[in-house]
């Protein structure tokens, strides 16, 4: 296999589908908050609220099948990802939400769950690189 700056091909090319799933999904969650805000009346912003809601169960189903399909090794280098995510997450979370209480900063929900995944895949790089 070919070797980039510590990851395998396999490897690196997961790590570059989801950074670019994440990029997708911050638009995709942009555009539909833009056409809720411009379209309030129609029935389809009923619709478009629940579509990142779709998107993120799915994301969850597929993350959970392809974690019970690895060895100790990768599973437990998805764990520390997963857990450093988690964490570095919350950090980012509270800091951000006391900014938004003094007025620093609007409080933009929405953009959590892309920042999550992308600290997930820092994580990963980080585990993919200690386990090398």
């Amino acid at each position: 296999m070919i070797a980039f700056a510590g990851f395998t091909k396999p490897k690196a090319w997961l790590l570059i589908k989801v950074a670019a799933a994440a990029v997708l999904y911050i638009g995709a969650v942009q555009f539909l908050a833009w056409f809720i805000a411009n379209h309030p009346d129609s029935r389809w912003s009923r619709l478009a609220a629940i579509v990142p809601m779709a998107a993120v169960a799915v994301v969850i189903v597929i993350a959970m099948s392809s974690l019970r399909g690895m060895d100790e090794r990768e599973a437990r280098m998805h764990l520390e990802a997963l857990a450093f995510a988690f964490l570095a997450s919350q950090l980012v979370l509270s800091t951000y939400a006391f900014m938004a209480y003094t007025g620093f900063v609007r409080l933009e929900l929405s953009m959590f769950m892309p920042m999550m995944v992308l600290l997930w895949v820092a994580g990963l790089a980080r585990s993919l690189w200690k386990y090398r």
